[in-house]
């Protein structure tokens, strides 16, 4: 499954207006995928359905899977199945709502949920800087295949490969230096506060030895010394 880098969209006033007063615009990052995608990259389906090939095929009607922030912010209730006034090309169109996807985090764990589009591509279609996204069987190595097969689709073109686990990992980069740091802090002042208070309690004992010379002198036994400065340590 493939898809071109996300661009933002301005949807015009019929295509989010439903139930109650419509909205101008919609903002959004719209991704042209073909199908397959949602399984490669393993999107959960809210309500609906994804692509499949039928969709790319020409038409009249334009198809589009949205995900939760952009249906609570645009769209009506149920919106899958819908269809709104929409123009391609200068012509106009139907566009049909057919499905609803989780919010994905596309940037990390740290941002709020953007209000994304995914709409099918077809063979017709431009495509720029695209990206294609591979689901390989546990514990291979499908670089080299892929770069065998691209070298001979595209033989000029540029190739990045990178685990989606590494990108994931590299978005929790600062999340968890900030956590280290955190952590060590808090270590640091448990370890200097447990001294200042070893400091102050072995100071108070120095001070009650007579007292305790006096207790053991009337019978107290060692348990019950033992006892006292337990329940006098444990407060701070």
């Amino acid at each position: 499954a493939a898809f071109p880098s996300p661009k933002s969209v301005r949807t015009p006033e019929q295509v989010v207006a439903g139930v109650g007063a419509p909205v101008p615009t919609a903002l959004a990052r719209f991704y042209g995928v073909t199908p397959d995608f949602d399984r490669a990259l393993g999107l959960r389906l809210r309500a609906g359905r994804f692509f499949n090939r039928s969709d790319q095929e020409s038409g009249d009607v334009v198809r589009w899977v949205v995900n939760d922030e952009f249906a609570r912010l645009y769209l009506p209730p149920d919106p899958v199945g819908r269809q709104f006034p929409w123009a391609r090309g200068g012509k106009p169109v139907q566009l049909e709502i057919i499905g609803v996807v989780a919010n994905v985090l596309k940037n990390g764990n740290d941002e709020a949920p953007a209000a994304d589009i995914y709409g099918i591509r077809r063979d017709t279609d431009p495509f720029f800087n695209p990206a294609l996204v591979v689901r390989a069987a546990p514990g291979s190595e499908p670089a080299t295949a892929i770069r065998a097969v691209l070298r001979d689709v595209a033989p000029e073109a540029i190739v990045t490969i990178a685990p989606l686990t590494a990108r994931v990992s590299a978005s929790l980069a600062m999340p968890r230096l900030a956590s280290a740091l955190f952590a060590g802090i808090a270590i640091l002042a448990t370890a200097l506060t447990a001294l200042g208070i070893l400091a102050a309690l072995s100071y108070g004992l120095a001070q009650r030895a007579r007292e305790f010379g006096v207790r053991a002198a009337v019978g107290a036994t060692r348990c019950q010394l033992v006892a006292l400065v337990a329940r006098d340590g444990a407060l701070p």
